[in-house]
C-alpha cells in the first residue's frame, strides 16, 4: 500500500491480498534483525511461476531487498512471469525480466514480463 497509485485499487479489491496455501512453497521473506523488510510469493501456473506479490518495506526500498527476493525465487530454475504495473516496469527490467505483451487488468493495461532462468549463461 506504499505505492500511492495502487492504494485505491487494492482497497477496492481486498480479495487480491488473501493468502493461498498453493503459494507457500514459493514464498520467501526477507528479514533484518528479526524484522520483515520484504516478501515475494508466486504460484505455479502453466509450467512457470507466476509472481503474485513483491513487497518491500518503504524504509528498505532501493537497498536490494526485492532483487534478492527475485533471485531467490529464480533459484528454482523455472521461468518466472509477472504482470507489471507501470511503476514496476523499470525495476523488473533491471532484474532481468523481458516484456512480452500486455494484460488487460482492472487497473488498466499492464506489461506481461518473464525471467527465463533456465537459459544458459554467457
Amino acid at each position: 500500500m506504499s505505492v500511492e497509485a495502487d492504494r485505491d485499487l487494492f482497497a477496492a479489491h481486498p480479495e487480491w491480498l488473501v493468502w493461498d496455501d498453493k503459494m507457500l512453497p514459493f514464498t520467501r521473506v526477507a528479514a533484518v534483525n528479526g524484522r520483515v523488510v520484504g516478501f515475494v510469493s508466486a504460484r505455479p501456473a502453466n509450467g512457470c511461476l507466476e509472481l503474485e506479490d513483491l513487497f518491500t518495506d518503504p524504509e528498505w526500498i532501493r537497498q536490494g531487498v526485492a532483487s534478492a527476493l527475485i533471485q531467490d525465487i529464480a533459484l528454482r530454475d523455472v521461468r518466472v512471469e509477472v504482470t507489471a504495473g507501470p511503476q514496476a516496469i523499470e525495476f523488473y527490467e533491471a532484474a532481468g525480466f523481458i516484456a512480452n505483451g500486455f494484460a488487460y487488468t482492472e487497473g488498466g493495461p499492464a506489461h506481461r514480463m518473464y525471467l527465463d532462468v533456465t537459459r544458459e549463461g554467457p
